[in-house]
């Protein structure tokens, strides 16, 4: 339970759900009894704000694809877009809620780097070895194959909990070996000791956003044939 004070009245809020917490006002003089009002909008803003501060820490990942699954009206969804670095899909069921979550969004101005879709609660709509970040609402089940199924190696899913957010790292898959310089490694040899190594077949799942998220992306193929964005 947090409080706020806003204009002289002291705001509780109560964590029904951290998208649309009910928010307890009585009046500072206690001459009334509690009641229940919507909270100012900063202050939502705020709480998103500092809720995705601690989970993209929390995480580690300093941009790619970030999923938010069941992302309710969306504030936190915006809130996870901390960059240009980031693209940011928030998944809700619920056609009003996903409504007023686009709403939200392009109140900010930021729909497009920001966007939300809809899904059946259950299958992640992505390829494999996709997404970097996937934030999980405690309202949603999801099993554990079909979460590591669409995270990218070293990706990181955070699942809430009632004590908390729990994080679950996906390990560097055995076979693929790491290319970390132009030519592979330090020795300029353009071989690598990949054994899944083959033509491009899906989105990659290691990304680099385009800067001027008004063009087009295009998928350009290194000779470790695993494909990059480029601007």
């Amino acid at each position: 339970m947090k409080r706020f004070l806003i204009g002289g009245v002291l705001a509780v809020v109560c964590g029904v759900c951290p998208m649309v917490p009910r928010i307890t006002v009585a009046a500072s003089a206690g001459e009334l009894e509690p009641t229940e009002v919507t909270i100012a909008a900063e202050v939502l803003a705020e709480e998103a704000a500092q809720t995705a501060r601690e989970l993209l820490q929390q995480s580690g990942i300093q941009g790619g694809l970030v999923v938010h699954a069941g992302c309710g009206e969306g504030r936190l969804t915006a809130a996870l877009g901390g960059g240009e670095a980031y693209l940011v899909h928030g998944l809700e069921e619920e056609p009003g809620r996903r409504e007023r979550a686009r709403e939200h969004i392009r109140s900010q101005g930021r729909y497009g780097s920001i966007a939300i879709g809809a899904w059946n609660g259950s299958h992640l709509p992505y390829a494999e070895n996709l997404v970097n970040l996937l934030v999980v609402e405690q309202t949603v089940e999801l099993c554990s194959e079909e979460i590591m199924r669409v995270l990218a190696p070293l990706g990181v899913a955070l699942l809430k909990q009632d004590e908390g957010w729990t994080k679950l790292v996906k390990p560097w898959p055995a076979g693929l070996d790491e290319w970390t310089h132009y030519l592979h490694n330090p020795s300029n040899n353009a071989v690598a000791a990949d054994a899944v190594v083959g033509p491009p077949q899906r989105v990659p799942s290691s990304i680099k956003l385009c800067r001027r998220p008004w063009r087009w992306p295009r998928v350009a193929c290194s000779s470790k044939m695993r494909p990059t964005w480029s601007a």
